[in-house]
Formats: structure tokens, sequence, C-alpha cells
């Protein structure tokens, strides 16, 4: 029985020590961890190419460094002094009490000649609370114990007031070493900027930053935002369906800036997806000449097309702008104008029969402006049917050029319509709506 309870005792007492140690340096334990997290974020940061993440990364690295180190030596010098101080205090009260000296003795006395006049332990504990309490009383000054060094410790703090205002200095010496670094000041703002930046790049900025309702008249905010792109972009991609009101546009501005515009249209030799287009844009109960309507769309296309070759002429004589030029050969269920800095998309299969269907306008960070762009690209570089690929107009592409390619989308005009047709331009549509759009722009401006 004896040594089952000594056993036992023995496994508590390990049990114990080694809790006690675990407490005493849990401390320790925990800036270990925190230095280990620190140096891991800075190796991963140097590894990676993402040079917005990495500074983020680096930040979050060097502050945990820099906290890890001051908490160190604060707790490493706060812990020596007050337990130096709680020691020297124990020390004091022991020499005045010089009966506490032999309190471990009568207490370890007092247990021995119990256990030797007991053979059962049972009660032991009972006894050995009474044999402390029977002590203590004998020795009053133990009772006050906890309030003299409480007492001690505020009568050294009191002496030392220096470490009263411990927090005050350090709070004082941190402002000190932000005043001699300035760009410490704007650290935050450079992180909420950095945050910002990676929020855009995992696509939660895709919201759309312009919207405009279908409607049956010109929308003047959407033609303004329009030529404001094309005013800033150095390139005009366009994805539709005839790309009637391209050249009006850029005859409306100073195209100083663009240097190649692309324009895909939908192929004038395919009845069904102009037919279809047609079904899907206007979503008409009464059923017109389908076939007259798809000669009108089809007209559209290519006067579109002779309209962008006479600009193309014109403005490449004076620098290296030039239009290339391909058909789309299947549905076309949206409308794409792709800038430097932004995206329109308009939806022609809208449930909102109208002349100018709804429209989003996207931000260039925006995963639709990646998804259609990359859309748009390989529409470009498609080589299906006769014209074999993109058609280039510029300086250097000569009206027998353009008749070539236009009789493989099956133009049904001669050599003398088409030369009639580009000494013409700009016809009364491209030259009224550009107008238009010079007026617009203007009058914003004004305002």
């Amino acid at each position: 029985m004896k040594n089952k309870i000594i056993k036992r005792n023995s496994m508590e007492n390990k049990i114990l020590k080694l809790l006690k140690l675990v407490i005493n340096y849990s401390q320790w334990i925990l800036l270990l961890i925190i230095f280990i997290v620190a140096f891991a974020l800075m190796i991963y940061a140097f590894n990676i190419d993402n040079e917005q993440l990495r500074n983020i990364l680096l930040s979050i690295a060097s502050s945990l460094l820099a906290s890890s180190i001051f908490a160190s030596f604060y707790n490493f010098l706060v812990q020596n002094n007050f337990v130096n101080l709680i020691k020297a205090s124990i020390d004091d009260e022991i020499a005045k009490n010089s009966s506490l000296e032999s309190l471990p003795n009568k207490i370890e006395k007092s247990i021995r000649k119990e256990i030797a006049k007991n053979d059962s332990l049972e009660s032991l504990p009972n006894k050995i609370e009474e044999s402390i309490r029977k002590e203590i009383t004998k020795n009053s000054s133990l009772e006050s114990l906890p309030n003299k060094i409480e007492e001690t410790i505020k009568n050294e703090i009191a002496k030392n007031s220096s470490l009263e205002s411990l927090p005050n200095k350090i709070e004082e010496s941190i402002r000190k070493e932000i005043a001699k670094n300035s760009s410490l000041e704007s650290l935050p703002n450079e992180i909420e900027e950095t945050i910002k930046n990676e929020i855009a790049n995992i696509g939660l900025i895709s919201l759309p930053k312009e919207h405009f309702s279908a409607s049956e008249q010109p929308n003047q905010k959407f033609n303004k935002l329009i030529q404001e792109e094309l005013k800033s972009s150095d390139k005009y991609f366009f994805k539709g369906v005839t790309g009637r009101h391209i050249a009006a546009r850029l005859l409306a501005v100073n195209l100083s800036n663009i240097l190649v515009c692309s324009v895909i249209l939908l192929d004038p030799r395919k009845n069904e997806l102009l037919g279809l287009h047609y079904d899907d844009r206007f979503h008409k109960p009464e059923k017109p000449d389908i076939n007259q309507e798809i000669e009108k769309i089809r007209s559209e296309i290519f006067t579109s097309i002779i309209s962008l070759f006479s600009i193309a002429k014109n403005i490449a004589k004076n620098r290296g702008f030039k239009v290339n030029f391909n058909v789309h050969h299947g549905p076309m269920f949206y409308r794409t104008e792709i800038f430097d800095d932004s995206i329109f998309v308009t939806y022609l299969d809208s449930q909102e029969p109208s002349p100018y269907p709804v429209t989003y306008v996207y931000d260039k960070k925006s995963m639709y402006y990646k998804t259609f762009m990359t859309d748009f690209r390989h529409a470009k570089d498609s080589k299906e049917g006769k014209i074999g690929g993109q058609f280039t107009m510029d300086n250097d592409t000569s009206e027998d050029d353009l008749f070539k390619m236009l009789k493989t989308l099956e133009y049904p005009g001669t050599r003398q319509t088409l030369k009639k047709s580009i000494d013409e331009q700009p016809d009364e549509f491209t030259r009224k709506f550009s107008e238009e759009l010079k007026k617009l722009t203007s009058n914003f401006q004004a305002e």
C-alpha cells in the first residue's frame, strides 16, 4: 500500500514539475514560435514573383520580429528585476523570523511521526494540514507574508519612479523613431493600397463601374465615356455585328494616340447568322421580310469596312496608324469595345428589344476584361473562311487589295461602285454622327 502511494506521489510530482517548467518558459516558447513564423514568411516572400504580395509579407514579418525582440527584452528586464525584489523580500522576512528556517524540518518530522503511529495513511492529508495550521498559528508573521511581499514591491516601485513611466517612455521612443523615418508614417496607407491591389487581382473588383440600361435613343453619357476612352487609349478593339459607329467615333477625336484599331464584324456571307442577330436584337412579333432585313445588315457591314479603309489611308499618311480587320463565323450575342483601361460589353440578345441594348463597363483589373480580351484575340487570329485571317488596312493598302478582300466576302458591287463609295467618304451617316460626338464632348468640357 505504501509503495503504491509513494509511486503515485512520485509520478504526480514529475508531472507537476513538467507543468511548472512549461509555464515558466511558455513566454519564451511563444516568442520562439513567432521568430520561426517571421523567418518563414521572409523566406517565402523572397521566393514569390508578386511584388505587392512580397511587400505585404515582408511588412508582416518585420513587424513580428520587431515586436518579438521588444517583448523578449521587456520580459527579461521585468522578470529579473521583480524576481530579485521578491527573493530579497522573502530573505528579509525569513531573517526576521528565525522560526521560519526550521519550518520545513518541523513539518517533515511531524509527518514522519504520523506515519510511524498509523499504518494507514488515509488520515495523513488532514493531519498534515492540521500540523501546518498549528505551525502558522505559532508563527503569526507567516499570515501577513503575502501582504508584506506586495508592500515591498510597491515600495520598490516608489523608490524607482522610472518603472512607473516605462510604458510612456516606450511610446515616446516609438513616436521619435517614426518622426525620424517619415516613410513609416505612410506605412498604413501603403499596406491598405497593396491589399486593395491584391483584392483586385483575385477578381473581387469585377463589379461594373458603369451601367447603361437599354434605350430607344442614344445615351449621351455612354457616347461621352466612349470618346474619353478613345482619347486616352493607344488601342481600340471592336467586336460586333456591323460596326456602323466606329468610323464616326474615330473621326470625332484626335487620333494622335491610337496606334492600332482592330475590328471584327459578323461574316456577311452567313445569312443564318444575320437573321439570328435580327431576331435576337429586336424580338418583333410581326415577321417582316427577313431577306430584306438581312440585306440591310449586310450593307451596313460593307459600308463600315469601306469607311475604315478610307480613315486608315488618310491617318496613315502622317504616321503608322492601321486597322486590322477580320470576320466572325459564329453567333454574335454581345458587342465588345476594348480600350487600355476599360471594356464596354453590350448584350445584343437582351430581353428588352431596343436599338441601344444594355451595356456594362468593366475596369481593366476585372476578370471580365481579361476574359473578353482573350475571346477577342482568338477571334482576331481565326483563319476560318476565305478571308484567311485578319486583313490590314494602312497607307500601303490599295483599293485593289480592298476589292479582292471584299469579293471573298461576296461584296455585290463592282470596282467602279467601290471607288465611288471611297470617294464619297465619309458617308452622310458617319459625317453627321461624328459632328454630334464633337459637339457632345465640347459641351461636357465646357460644363
